[in-house]
């Protein structure tokens, strides 16, 4: 993180999952080990942090030897805090999208706006990417949609529905403090159910067109039950997408293929189990194994 000048104001480092491990502010480096224990390294000097939480919430911060407590407001945030023998060290107020509106004494933490991580920069971490409390806007856009079928949720910027009274974004990816797992969860089966349906769609209008009938005819002649049974399979495999990896990716894309084949010949076809294992069976499950082994591979 660089100022206007050029000159490095900080820099930050990220584990394997994307959260930050490290970050360096002019002479102080900071490692976070865990999400309740940090320790601090300026010079010869290693200063441990360790954070309380009860029900969701952060109560308290020990910094080396001494012990704060610290106040929130109804959104999590830090409005006060106190030492151990309950005497006030340092207040804090906030605007409604999180800018300092006052402020006094020296804060015991850097968990400011909803109890989210504040830089030298102004901005705050939020996990998965960075706020600016100041414009009321993430710097760069949310890689998930929280709910295709809500227009607000299109605008990828935007902070918390813009209701920053009412909600928080502790992930930097939902809202009413979803874990981000669960988001991530719900979009992949959302698209997976919705993108399985039309690739299903495609291929009735396909295998039945007609030359002889007109457009809407051929186009309109797809089976619901098949549709149903798509979206139900699509969604499953979705869903299944941040769980899965390597071999099991091809695995579990052609049981899945193979399953949504044999419940199509059985609910729309009449056939029986043993009936519905044939040829057919068995090109679903190769079309699947290749579908979530590409979903894996190309970048989205």
């Amino acid at each position: 993180m660089q100022d206007d000048n050029g000159d490095l104001l900080e820099q930050y480092w990220y584990g394997v999952k994307g959260t930050r491990v490290k970050k360096t502010s002019g002479t102080t480096t900071t490692y976070s080990f865990f999400g309740h224990y940090e320790e601090e390294v300026t010079g010869a000097i290693t200063t441990t942090f360790i954070h309380y939480r009860f029900g969701g919430l952060r109560f308290a911060v020990k910094r080396g030897g001494d012990l704060y407590h610290l106040h929130g407001d109804h959104l999590g945030g830090t409005s006060l805090t106190t030492d151990a023998a309950g005497a006030d060290t340092a207040s804090r107020t906030y605007y409604a999208y999180g800018a300092e509106r006052s402020s006094s004494g020296t804060l015991q933490t850097d968990r400011t706006f909803t109890g989210q991580e504040s830089d030298v920069s102004g901005l705050l971490y939020c996990n998965a990417r960075y706020y600016d409390p100041a414009l009321g806007t993430s710097i760069s856009p949310d890689s998930i949609v929280l709910d295709a079928e809500a227009v607000i949720d299109y605008n990828r910027f935007m902070y918390a529905r813009n209701s920053p009274l009412r909600y928080t974004d502790p992930t930097g990816h939902c809202i009413f403090e979803i874990a981000t797992l669960a988001c991530v969860v719900r979009a992949a089966a959302l698209v997976g159910g919705l993108t399985n349906a039309a690739a299903n769609a495609a291929w009735q209008v396909g295998g039945n067109w007609d030359r002889d009938r007109t457009i809407w005819k051929n186009v309109s002649d797809i089976n619901a039950k098949e549709i149903g049974i798509a979206i139900a399979a699509g969604a499953t495999a979705g869903a299944l997408v941040p769980f899965v990896g390597g071999a099991a990716t091809i695995a579990e894309g052609a049981v899945i293929g193979a399953g949504q084949q044999i419940a199509t010949d059985m609910a729309v076809h009449g056939e029986t189990f043993v009936e519905a294992f044939d040829e057919s069976t068995a090109r679903a499950a190769v079309i699947g194994g290749t579908r979530a082994l590409s979903v894996k591979v190309i970048p989205t």
